[in-house]
C-alpha cells in the first residue's frame, strides 16, 4: 500500500490543474505555475520540528511510479501532512479534492488564487491568497508569499476545514456546551507541542 512507503508527514499535496487552461479570456500553463512557483515555494518550507527537513512538493501526474491516479489522489487527500490548492479557473476537479480535503482534515489546506480571479461564493469565507506569476519577476515575490504562508500554517495548525468548522459547531449545539470547541483547540495544541518536541508542554496540555 502506498502509505507505508511514502513519508506522508512531509507531504504537501498541490491541487490544480494540470496543462494549459483558460483562465477568464487567457491561457494559462498551470504546469508552468507549478515548476517555477509551487514546486520550489514548497520545498523551502521548513517543518516545525527543525531538523533541516522541508515539505516535499506532489502531483499525482509527476509521480513517476505504476498505479491507479485517482488512488493515489486519495490517498495524498487523506494523509498529506498539508495541501495547497489553485482554485484559479474555477476548475471542478480542483473543487471536488478541496472538498474531499476539507472534510478529511481540519487543518493544514492553503488556498491560492491567481490575482483579479474571483472567490465562489460557497467559500468566500476562506482565505485565497492571491498570487502573481506575470511578468516574470513577480514569480520570486510569489514563491516568498507561499512559503511564508505555509511555514505559519505549519506553525500554528489552526482550523482551517469550513466543513469541519460546520460540523464541530453542529456537534456543540448537540452537547448544548462550547466545551467541545475548547477540547478541540486543546487537542490542537497539544499535536503543536508534540510536533514541536515540547513533551513538557504536551504533557500539561
Amino acid at each position: 500500500m502506498a502509505t507505508d512507503k511514502i513519508d506522508y508527514t512531509r507531504i504537501c499535496f498541490v491541487i490544480m490543474p494540470f496543462g494549459k487552461k483558460k483562465v477568464g479570456e487567457q491561457e494559462v500553463n498551470f504546469d508552468f505555475i507549478y515548476d517555477e512557483v509551487f514546486e520550489p515555494a514548497i520545498a523551502g518550507t521548513p517543518l516545525p520540528e527543525g531538523d533541516g527537513l522541508c515539505l516535499i512538493p506532489k502531483r499525482t501526474d509527476k509521480d513517476f511510479f505504476a498505479g491507479d491516479i485517482s488512488q493515489e489522489m486519495f490517498e495524498y487527500l487523506e494523509y498529506s501532512r498539508f495541501a495547497l490548492a489553485d482554485i484559479s479557473g474555477l476548475n471542478a476537479n480542483v473543487f471536488y479534492e478541496l472538498g474531499v480535503r476539507h472534510h478529511s482534515h481540519e487543518a493544514g489546506t492553503a488556498v491560492f488564487r491567481q490575482a483579479g480571479t474571483p472567490v465562489p461564493f460557497d467559500i468566500n469565507t476562506i482565505k485565497a491568497f492571491a498570487y502573481a506569476y506575470q511578468p516574470a519577476e513577480n514569480v520570486p515575490t510569489s514563491r516568498e508569499l507561499i512559503t511564508k504562508i505555509l511555514t505559519e500554517s505549519l506553525r500554528y495548525n489552526r482550523l482551517d476545514s469550513p466543513v469541519q468548522k460546520a460540523l464541530l459547531a453542529q456537534r456543540g449545539r448537540a452537547a448544548n456546551t462550547p466545551a467541545g470547541r475548547n477540547v478541540e483547540d486543546l487537542l490542537r495544541s497539544a499535536e503543536n507541542a508534540i510536533r514541536a518536541q515540547e513533551w513538557p508542554k504536551a504533557i500539561d496540555i
